[in-house]
């Protein structure tokens, strides 16, 4: 899979390790080249019993594990929503080139739950400057009582146009590495044309963009099915476990690469 043209993104399920040595030369291969993510179970006593039984070899520490994983630029998650949640994003996006991440949406309580969640994977929100909090609030229009300062809180405001021109704005500035966008509730499902200009965005700033759609629940299938490029996910949690993810991977190949 790894010398796999057709293969851009590698999970696993793994329980034990035969032959240790090996995987770290192969893993420090491959993840050269494409993001490997996986899932490591037996990580307690009791469950790194049955693995043993189960495979007939020694299952080991997990912390061990896990240095193991660090090391070679595997990503480990720990449920199996994050395994697809992640994968999917690295298969549309690009690694992070730095922790440094933009929110805007509709709502204020997502605001803060998502800067809670990238904020504990240790990714960064900085403000935004006075000058550049009044380009945004000119040039997209937000209602007087807007936040603007990162995350942006547009305020219950459900207009796509000062929703999409925060995002072409603030991707455009050199000390954001990636945006999550919180679509609104409506208009249900978005517009087709909204989807196309962060499609757009994304492509042309060549950072990471994430789609959280909370609405509904069926609302993440719906606008995940208008959408190739970039990845919709249905709670502020999930995006900020996978911009991690994003970053801890860009920061190993940063590291690895001359």
């Amino acid at each position: 899979l790894g010398n796999d043209p057709a293969t851009h993104v590698i999970m696993g399920y793994i329980e034990s390790l035969r032959d240790g040595e090996k995987f770290v030369r192969v893993a420090r291969e491959v993840t050269m080249k494409k993001p490997v993510v996986v899932m490591k179970f037996g990580r307690t006593q009791k469950g790194s019993l049955a693995a043993s039984s189960h495979t007939g070899a020694l299952a080991g520490s997990h912390a061990v594990y896990s240095s193991v994983f660090r090391q070679t630029g595997v990503v480990e998650v720990t449920r199996t929503q994050d395994l697809l949640n992640v994968a999917m994003a690295f298969s549309m996006q690009p690694p992070l080139r730095g922790p440094r991440i933009a929110s805007v949406g509709a709502s204020g309580g997502f605001a803060v739950a998502v800067t809670d969640y990238l904020e504990e994977h240790g990714l960064e929100v900085p403000s935004f400057s006075v000058e550049l909090q009044q380009r945004i609030r000119n040039e997209a229009g937000t209602m007087p009582y807007a936040s603007v300062r990162n995350p942006i809180d547009l305020a219950a405001d459900l207009r796509p146009e000062p929703l999409l021109k925060c995002a072409e704005i603030v991707l455009q500035q050199d000390f954001i590495d990636g945006l999550i966008v919180a679509l609104p509730s409506r208009p249900y499902p978005p517009a087709e044309e909204s989807i196309r200009t962060l499609e757009r965005l994304h492509l042309s700033s060549h950072k990471p963009v994430l789609i959280c759609y909370y609405a509904r629940p069926e609302g993440v299938g719906v606008i995940q099915r208008m959408t190739s490029r970039i990845p919709v996910y249905g709670n502020p949690e999930a995006v900020g476990q996978v911009m991690s993810a994003l970053h801890q991977y860009g920061e190993y190949l940063r590291r690895n690469t001359g």
